[in-house]
């Protein structure tokens, strides 16, 4: 399994990116990356592609994620627009991952395509409703 966690400037959002099999220590290590960078640059915006991936870790330790947002001190202003990936299994653990951060208050969302995943984080509407 291959991930990447990075800074997108010219779109100011935190991306993850996950290609084949997803490790519990991966999930880790990547969950870990990307809450260091909200809160070293304070982006709320951010992408998790995980339209390669093949499989995922198993459903508790997706279920703990929330928890550990919460834990982190990750700010309740972050939105992640995650793209679902293609194979059945690891579909099913995303479906799971959304809707156990949304049972804990995160505001996540899944995309079938990059471009509307990445519309939905860069909205103006929402980026001004932020300010208000």
């Amino acid at each position: 399994m291959s991930s990447v966690v990075r800074h997108d400037k010219s779109l100011q959002i935190i991306e993850i990116v996950y290609d084949g099999m997803l490790t519990s220590k991966n999930l880790e290590e990547s969950t870990s990356d990307g809450i260091t960078l909200n809160v070293e640059l304070g982006i709320n915006n951010v992408l998790i592609d995980a339209a390669h991936m093949d499989s995922a870790a198993y459903f508790l330790e997706v279920h703990d994620l929330p928890l550990q947002y919460a834990e982190s001190g990750l700010s309740r202003k972050v939105r992640i627009a995650l793209v679902m990936p293609r194979t059945t299994v690891a579909r099913r653990i995303a479906k799971f991952y959304v809707d156990a951060c949304i049972i804990h208050g995160w505001t996540v969302r899944p995309f079938e395509a990059r471009e509307a995943a990445i519309e939905w984080l860069t909205s103006f509407e929402y980026s001004r409703l932020q300010s208000v």
